[in-house]
């Protein structure tokens, strides 16, 4: 019974590999911006007040994070049919990174659609988290036989 009791606590503990990383999505109002409030111009708005912004935050052990060269990746999947990858190396055991979605970008290929974000460790995922819409394209040739 004792046994029972220490798995179901490891279990609702988080200690499975996607509790090393979270993405939340927000969207970004006018409200959101110091410039609207105090109204001063501001050039980096380039005729937008809207657009969305990933925060991805990571945990991971001292163990994981010095024996291996670590990266975030992170994949997304516009409205118009386009994605746009990153990699940023980590350079801490816990930290945060931003992904922002407003201006030109925003204006040029609409709402994000989806993400993939994965740690990895020398080139192979260790954790990820993807939105509930992500899928893998199915890719076609051009030449049918």
């Amino acid at each position: 019974m004792y046994l029972f009791w220490i798995v179901v606590l490891l279990f609702f503990s988080g200690c499975g590999p996607n509790s090393l990383l979270h993405v939340q999505m927000h969207r970004i109002v006018e409200e959101d911006f110091a410039s609207i409030h105090v109204g001063t111009p501001d050039s980096s708005l380039e005729g937008t007040l809207g657009g969305e912004e990933l925060l991805v935050s990571w945990t991971l052990s001292e163990k994981q994070f010095r024996l291996f060269h670590t990266q975030l990746a992170l994949r997304v999947r516009f409205t118009d049919g386009n994605e746009e990858e990153r990699t940023v190396p980590l350079q801490k055991q816990k930290g945060w990174w931003r992904y922002q979605h407003i201006g030109a970008c925003y204006r040029e290929h609409g709402q994000m659609e989806a993400y993939l974000a994965q740690i990895l460790q020398d080139g192979q995922p260790i954790a990820e988290q993807k939105h509930a819409l992500w899928i893998e394209p199915i890719l076609f040739s051009d030449e049918l036989e």
